[in-house]
């Protein structure tokens, strides 16, 4: 026992690194995993939640209805025509109609108005074959609700008796059938009924509703579905061949055959990384696949059960643009609807040119039970272009160097075709905001430049130093110059028209805060625009002359620089003791000249500049605002150091 108890008070070395590190790679899978699964059980909880109100909808529905059929005895003529239910009752008519159009069902009664009775209704059918004999009808309806930005559908059969029941309940036979199965176009199906309560088993079928196609058959009791059968129900009618005192069969059931199509598809955008119609460009396309009846039924009848849940993509290239790189991505499990694909733009697309994404359901194309093709569905998502208005480089503050170019003779063929004449005015608008503040943030619209009148004129967009000047230097910005054709004599806008893209007529760009760059022999570079304290560059301690030349301002754009570089100034700055003291300051010059005066030490050259702002009453003219130290940005701008010794 005492050796034990020694072992225990020694033996005290913890955990060694290579154990922790082992334990913290285990513990960050099984985060991963839990996280995962607990995305995609919210996902499922989500998804659930939104079927099962969109199932207590249908049944509300389906409630009114019921209360309208209930008290109705089955030798009255409820029927079903076109898309009005109508059902007698005494001396009144009721009137159920559903506006495919609207996706709404309306009410009415006798001459009175019709009544909203429910909306957002994508398919509404009532089998009513059966009801003279059984007092039972089936009203099959489908629903569609938005939730969290996607469509969700829900299709369901009701069955409604009245409360009355059968009048004539002499039939004492019955048929024992499957009445309700899911089938494909080309897809044929036996059934095989079984007549109860008498012992002639034959019996007769036909189809009494809503099959699209003549060429959707039923032979005996093999149903076959054509190719082209586009509705979404065919209802059929199965009666016994025996006949009761009255000449009417025994005994009818009411079948129902769904159909399995898939009928649709829409390709959008749902995100672009980097900028348009540029080599590298990333595309994220999504695609939504649209049908009937596509989910697996829990039958034995559905158990060669084959997918319509996939897709292929392709690009279609038209011009000298190469065709880009399509790589598809994981989609919502929950929503096996829905697809995505990554594109890669291979190359700069040259104007005038398009590539057309397609996505290409397979399910119609042959993969399917019968493997037999009945469509060729696809989506497109066309990249095209077409742009009016195309960037050069950079925006700058107040620059006279174009920011983007204007497509003009591609803009007067528009107008030429839309009015049969291009003599109009031709503006630019231009706004701005401070990058990061949102939709909120942008300033009014200015126009006080104009790129040409009359359909003539210049084909470039640029900025005036009035509008530069309304920028702070220590600030980025976001800025859109919107393009405009305005008829002169009536100030009337003529383009953009109302479907022009704004990828046409609007060009977006970026003025990062201003910052100076410089050249410096003495410390060996050619354009720097900052050096932090960290970076060791050395001079001789008698150094004398220019230790920085200018080389352009940054973000003031093209060949307005020239115009400010003498507003540039310097701190000459040494630390003695652990504290920066100032040696040196020169003002209102293009170059920092020093003369260290044989002190060696640790330097730094912190520079600033003037800083001009005009208001938006007066967007000539400009005065100055005080100066911008361009070193308290932060970002290693404005500070460069060095060693003397």
């Amino acid at each position: 026992m005492k050796r034990l108890m020694k072992r225990r008070k020694t033996d005290n070395r913890g955990l060694t690194l290579v154990e922790l590190i082992c334990a913290m790679a285990i513990l960050s899978i099984i985060g991963t995993i839990v996280g995962g699964i607990l995305v995609v059980s919210a996902q499922s909880y989500d998804t659930g939640i939104n079927e099962a109100e969109l199932q207590q909808e249908a049944q509300m529905v389906v409630n009114q209805i019921n209360d309208l059929v209930i008290d109705t005895t089955a030798t009255e003529s409820v029927t079903f025509a076109g898309d009005t239910l109508t059902i007698p009752e005494g001396i009144k008519t009721h009137k159920v109609r559903y506006d495919a159009a609207q996706q709404k069902l309306l009410y009415s009664c006798d001459a009175s108005g019709e009544e909203l009775m429910a909306s957002g209704i994508t398919s509404f059918n009532v089998d009513t074959t059966s009801f003279q004999n059984t007092g039972n009808l089936y009203v099959d309806i489908g629903l569609e609700r938005m939730a969290n930005g996607q469509p969700r559908t829900f299709n369901a059969t009701f069955q409604i008796t009245s409360r009355n029941g059968v009048v004539d309940t002499t039939p004492t036979a019955s048929i024992d059938v499957v009445d309700d199965i899911v089938l494909e176009p080309h897809q044929s199906y036996t059934f095989v009924p079984t007549v109860v309560g008498i012992t002639d088993q034959n019996v007769t079928w036909s189809i009494v509703g809503g099959n699209t196609d003549s060429g959707t058959t039923m032979i005996g009791n093999k149903i076959t579905i054509a190719g082209g059968e586009r509705g979404s129900i065919i209802h059929l009618l199965v009666s016994t061949a025996a006949k009761d005192g009255d000449g009417n069969p025994m005994a009818t059931r009411a079948v129902r055959v769904r159909i399995r199509r898939v009928n649709g598809i829409t390709a959008n955008l749902v995100e672009r990384n980097g900028e348009a119609y540029k080599d590298g460009t990333e595309y994220i396309i999504s695609a939504d696949l649209m049908g009937t009846y596509l989910d697996r039924e829990p039958w034995s009848w559905d158990d060669d059960y084959v997918s319509p849940y996939t897709v292929t993509w392709s690009a279609i290239t038209t011009g000298s643009v190469t065709a880009p790189d399509i790589q598809p991505l994981t989609g919502d499990p929950s929503n096996p609807s829905k697809f995505y694909a990554k594109v890669t733009l291979k190359g700069d697309m040259p104007r005038n040119t398009k590539i057309t994404i397609r996505v290409t359901a397979s399910h119609p194309a042959g993969s399917n039970k019968t493997s037999l093709a009945y469509g060729n569905v696809y989506g497109d998502y066309i990249i095209s272009n077409t742009r009016i208005i195309e960037p050069m480089h950079s925006m700058g503050r107040g620059s006279d160097d174009p920011w983007g170019k204007v497509y003009v003779e591609d803009l007067k063929a528009l107008l030429r075709e839309k009015y049969g004449k291009d003599s109009f005015q031709f503006t630019v608008n231009y706004r701005f905001r401070e990058t990061g503040t949102g939709d909120a943030g942008w300033s009014r619209w200015y126009s006080n430049t104009e790129i040409g009148a009359d359909g003539g004129g210049s084909s470039v967009i640029n900025g005036r130093p009035g509008f530069g000047f309304l920028m702070y230097y220590n600030k980025s910005y976001d800025v859109q110059c919107e393009l405009k054709i305005i008829d002169p004599a009536t100030g009337k806008v003529m383009w953009p028209f109302a479907d022009t893209p704004s990828t046409d007529y609007i060009l977006n760009g970026r003025i990062e805060k201003v910052s100076i760059s410089f050249k410096s022999t003495a410390l060996g570079f050619t354009s720097e625009t900052g050096w932090s304290e960290g970076h060791v560059s050395k001079v001789n301690k008698n150094f004398s002359g220019d230790i920085l030349e200018f080389v352009k301002h940054n973000s003031l754009g093209g060949t307005q620089y020239e115009k400010f570089k003498n507003d540039v100034s310097f701190v000459l700055q040494r630390k003695e003791a652990g504290v920066w003291k100032d040696v040196e300051t020169i003002k209102d010059k293009p170059n920092c000249w020093i003369n260290l005066n044989g002190v060696a030490g640790e330097y730094r050259i912190r520079v600033s500049m003037k800083e001009y702002h005009t208001s938006e009453a007066n967007l000539t003219g400009w005065s100055y605002y005080g100066m911008h130290d361009i070193w308290k940005n932060g970002n290693g701008s404005g500070e460069f150091y060095f060693i003397a010794e």
